[in-house]
């Protein structure tokens, strides 16, 4: 009977120390597995936790902005749909859905018009706008503090927009200016802020960037008693609130004025963020139209308003006035509530 000699290289024991590094192996991917479920989870719960809960104090933590005219004719309504199509265009309105709300996190688009708007001229407006940003003001009062009713008279109910406190900063803007990039960057100015007149120190009332504040409005309210027209018995050595023929002179004067003692240096826009198109005729112009038209913001149509068609021999407002009309673009979907804008190009060839 012969006897085996005990093995002596380890292959007996190598079985069960492979199953335990397999085992230790396997436990550890679970244990990375699950790991990796977890901060999945984590990160979901995390995400939906802001969404829901913390996502209105994120909202009201933005500053409210707006974009605001006051308006009271037909014509001013072209105008509105231009603008409005323009700053969609430009991502400046941003709408979220949560829970089937509407938030706007973007700039708001607001009109203040008379009690005396036409009804069908108050509903499109509600329909492009929203019902929330159309802001039915009466006038009268403000207007029976002017000395003359002028036929300027009518341009300082633009002086509502003052009192539309509600929002932290407002780009007040004529409704003849077509909006040519995304004007995010103008609320960033001081206010107030504003474009200049052509060869003039005042401030061109079309577009302003205003801070609203009710005892703003309160003292203009207070000054506009002592605005007069400018005449021969209204010399200019008058007090400077005798603004002349609009209200972009009183509240030049108003806030030279509250400002006199304040080091800063008056806020004006550079002239390449709202272009007059009374300034087109001068040829220097030319240089840009035809190699830096970018570079104009905006376009004021300070004489030659797009839905009057005035333009004969202009090639650069022609222009500007083919931009504008394509912006107005889907503007026949209304027609059932205003009429057919003038078509300009029978004065442009």
């Amino acid at each position: 009977m012969s006897l085996e000699k005990p093995s002596t290289s380890g292959e007996g024991n190598s079985q069960p120390s492979r199953r335990g590094i397999v085992l230790v192996l396997v436990l550890l991917l679970l244990l990375i597995l699950l790991r990796e479920d977890f901060l999945v989870a984590s990160r979901f719960d995390y995400s939906s936790a802001l969404t829901s809960s913390m996502y209105s104090e994120v909202v009201s933590a933005r500053p409210k902005l707006a974009v605001a005219h006051y308006v009271e004719s037909m014509d001013q309504l072209y105008g509105v749909y231009s603008i409005h199509r323009q700053m969609m265009k430009n991502n400046m309105t941003l709408t979220y859905m949560e829970d089937g709300i509407r938030v706007d996190g973007g700039v708001s688009h607001v009109v203040i018009t008379p009690p005396t708007m036409e009804k069908n001229h108050t509903e499109v407006l509600q329909q492009w706008l929203g019902p929330e940003n159309i802001r039915v003001v009466d006038q009268d009062p403000l207007r029976s503090k002017l000395v003359d009713s002028g036929m300027w008279a009518q341009t300082f109910s633009k002086l509502f927009v003052w009192n539309l406190t509600e929002f932290d900063k407002i780009l007040l803007m004529d409704t003849d200016i077509l909006v040519r990039t995304n004007l995010m960057h103008w609320f960033e100015y001081p206010t107030p802020c504003g474009a200049q007149q052509k060869g003039d120190v005042a401030w061109n009332s079309g577009a302003m960037v205003i801070k609203p504040s009710s005892r703003i409005f309160d003292l203009m309210m207070e000054q506009l008693p002592r605005v007069k027209r400018y005449g021969v018995s209204h010399e200019p050595d008058v007090d400077p609130l005798n603004a002349g023929y609009s209200d972009q002179d009183f509240i030049t004067a108003f806030f030279l004025n509250e400002t006199k003692d304040d080091v800063k240096r008056r806020c004006v826009f550079p002239a390449e963020a709202s272009i007059l198109s009374s300034n087109f005729g001068d040829g220097r112009w030319a240089y840009y139209d035809k190699w830096r038209l970018y570079i104009y913001q905006t376009v004021h149509f300070t004489v030659h308003k797009p839905w009057r068609a005035f333009a004969e021999g202009n090639a650069l407002v022609c222009s500007m006035l083919k931009e504008w009309y394509d912006s107005i673009d889907g503007i026949e979907k209304y027609y059932d509530l205003i009429p057919p804008v003038n078509d300009y190009s029978s004065h442009c060839g």
